[in-house]
């Protein structure tokens, strides 16, 4: 309501602009409350289940690519929603705060971006789920694993967000990252069309068969590199046996532990800076 009063330094539209950006928020928070309910109910049914011996139904599969997805928004964030007000850490300076306190400080922020805040649901259902279906040994080993995920994304979007903010307090190199990515975001646009449209002869058919083998081969050896699969492989091993999915949570220790070391180095870099 005080961002729409009238007053003599700001015309409508600004007053407008500035109602919008309190309201912003609020909006998402309403409107991310359904899917946080969907989410949560079909964690619980993959989960329930997986107790049954069933990891391939469909509310799995789905709920395996959204956390794919998550895993790579958290990334590219940064770029969607600049994290300005995470750096304002650094006016806590003159108080007596150690530096890993700040960091996990700007960690708790980080749980408000949607992607993670959306991810909250599946990993704290799924396990219940499991519990539900009497599954109580596996499910613990998925809650442990689905801890370690989150801690994953959550360095991650530190991570990122820091070394953005790093390359934008340069200018020049700001507007060279702005330049790259208008030029990268119609050229993906363009692939698919342009693979789609190359020559029907013995030379497009080479290039479609050489894409379609470096496809598969991402596929098969980076992907489960991905921190969505270690817990997706961390899950469907718990149900078997809570046992055989030490291979996979421990990896995703390792992860968070290597995302997290980084994102403190370049979040000290950000603070010297």
């Amino acid at each position: 309501m005080n961002s729409l009063e009238r007053t003599g330094s700001r015309d409508k539209m600004e007053r407008f602009s500035a109602a919008i950006a309190q309201l912003g928020p609020i909006v998402t928070v309403i409107l991310t409350i359904p899917s946080a309910l969907a989410l949560a109910g079909a964690a619980a049914y993959a989960g329930w289940a997986l107790a049954g011996g069933q990891d391939r139904t469909l509310a799995f599969e789905v709920l395996r690519y959204l956390l794919f997805l998550a895993a790579v928004l958290t990334l590219v964030g940064p770029l969607l929603l600049p994290a300005a007000e995470r750096t304002n850490a650094v006016r806590l300076l003159l108080l007596p705060i150690s530096r890993p306190l700040l960091y996990a400080a700007q960690g708790a922020t980080v749980i408000a971006d949607p992607w993670i805040a959306l991810t909250l649901p599946v990993v704290l259902f799924l396990p219940a789920g499991l519990a539900a279906g009497g599954a109580i040994g596996s499910s613990f080993a998925v809650a442990l694993a689905g801890l370690l995920f989150l801690l994953v994304l959550i360095g991650g979007a530190l991570l990122a967000s820091a070394i953005m903010h790093l390359v934008m307090r340069n200018r020049r190199r700001g507007e060279l990252l702005a330049l790259a990515l208008l030029m990268l975001v119609p050229a993906l646009s363009l692939l698919p069309g342009t693979l789609a449209g190359s020559d029907s002869g013995p030379s497009g058919e080479a290039d479609r068969r050489r894409v379609a083998r470096w496809v598969s081969t991402l596929e098969r050896r980076a992907l489960p590199l991905a921190p969505s699969e270690l817990y997706v492989r961390a899950t469907r091993a718990a149900a078997l046996s809570p046992g055989t999915a030490f291979g996979a949570i421990a990896a995703l220790a390792l992860a968070a532990g290597l995302v997290h070391g980084a994102g403190l180095l370049v979040f000290g870099r950000v603070l010297d800076a």
